[in-house]
């Protein structure tokens, strides 16, 4: 195709291989759930969604400046050829531990008020600039994620933190720090050099002349499987010893994202034999669960293992997003005909119940810009599943 553009209200869904010489998004949705190819991208406002398992490649060599309000959704894979510089009011996530965000020869320069970038995968640039920006901790890292890149240059104080658990930084060149990193030393930092001297690494935790950046995981935690079934997540994982533990927490989320405790195993206690552990609990109806264990020690310190994704309802996919909701649109896409959504407070009360046209698999729901900020569940029902998914209003 040769130019498209995508206005407010507009949702394009590419599935299979497309290839566009221009894409223009002035307020509406792009939906990459198979492999997208651009020559060209203007990116003024709206969002952009890449699935578990969709490409987005972008290959023009001019940089491309995102406007204001604008949002991007990572569970996949993307790719820039040039470099990018955000904007006002701008949103990137790279939702999942599986997803990655690849800009290898360029820029990705972090600018303009209320803007963020939030890291759950793997993210890769040749420059990583911090600037200009009044965002409280502009660069928000999850437990295990990892930001690779040549040349850090940042001049915000505190714009790296990690609250969930360690992430990683590796800079395999130079070091520009006008103001102190970060203030916790959850953000692990992998420098190519031999002395971290004057380079205002704040409190992370630096390694010198390290080869690769890597997380650590509890050291006695050698095999964690799950599986779900009939709405029963089933959970087992072996430790190889165990030291100073206090005990585990199993973890779930339904967006990769946000995790919350649903079981607590104590520890057996101290020993230097393999133990292992097992818990079964029920969920709700969702698709897919992300799983992890998080292990705490007596002296509160926390430890996270991998994150596993489960299959619950095979046969049935229903994406609702985002789940992060800043503006007033929320798009629903199922693989079977959609019969009913509605939206519920946390209290049970149903807030919101929207018309559906007969047949309808793919849906734009106007959540309405005078809902109250807080937590609601949307609830999505096809012929052949329920699936009700969290959702956070913030705008």
């Amino acid at each position: 195709m040769n130019n498209e553009t995508l206005p407010v209200g507009v949702t394009r869904v590419v599935s299979g291989t497309s290839s566009f010489s221009n894409l223009t998004l002035s307020g509406g949705t792009l939906i990459v759930c198979g492999t997208l190819n651009l020559s060209a991208i203007t990116f003024s406002s709206g969002t952009i969604y890449v699935c578990a398992g969709g490409n987005l490649n972008v290959n023009t060599g001019a940089s491309v400046v995102f406007g204001a309000n604008c949002t991007v959704y990572n569970y996949g894979s993307i790719y820039f050829a040039s470099s990018i510089v955000t904007g006002t009011n701008n949103l990137i996530v790279n939702c999942s531990i599986g997803s990655y965000f690849n800009i290898p020869f360029n820029q990705f320069v972090l600018q303009g008020p209320n803007t963020q970038f939030v890291n759950y995968g793997i993210f890769n640039s040749s420059y990583f600039i911090v600037q200009s920006t009044n965002s409280p901790n502009p660069v928000c890292s999850g437990a295990g994620s990892v930001i690779i890149t040549g040349i850090m240059i940042n001049q915000f104080a505190n714009s790296f933190t990690s609250p969930s658990g360690f992430s990683c930084i590796q800079i395999t060149n130079t070091v520009i720090n006008s103001q102190p990193m970060t203030a916790t030393s959850n953000v692990h930092i992998c420098y190519f050099g031999s002395s971290a001297a004057g380079l205002n690494f704040g409190n992370a935790t630096v390694s010198l002349n390290c080869s690769s950046c890597s997380t650590p995981l509890p050291v006695d935690v050698i095999q964690l499987a799950g599986s779900c079934s009939n709405n029963i997540l089933q959970l087992d994982w072996t430790v190889e010893s165990e030291n100073n533990c206090a005990d585990y927490d199993v973890q779930v989320s339904d967006d990769g994202t946000t995790f919350a405790n649903i079981r607590q195993v104590s520890c057996a206690g101290p020993s230097t034999a393999q133990l292992s552990y097992s818990c079964a609990v029920e969920v709700g109806s969702v698709q897919q669960y992300y799983v992890r264990v998080k292990r705490s020690d007596v002296d509160g310190n926390e430890t996270y293992s991998s994150t596993l994704t489960l299959n619950c309802l095979a046969g049935s996919t229903v994406d609702i997003f985002p789940t992060y909701v800043v503006g007033t649109q929320v798009t629903v896409i199922s693989d079977d005909r959609i019969i009913a959504i509605n939206m519920y407070a946390m209290d049970g009360r149903k807030v919101k119940s929207f018309d559906i046209e007969p047949d309808q698999k793919t849906v734009v729901l106007d959540i309405g810009g005078d809902t109250a900020l807080g937590q609601y569940f949307l609830t999505v029902e096809t012929p052949a599943a329920r699936v009700d998914k969290l959702i956070h209003v913030a705008h």
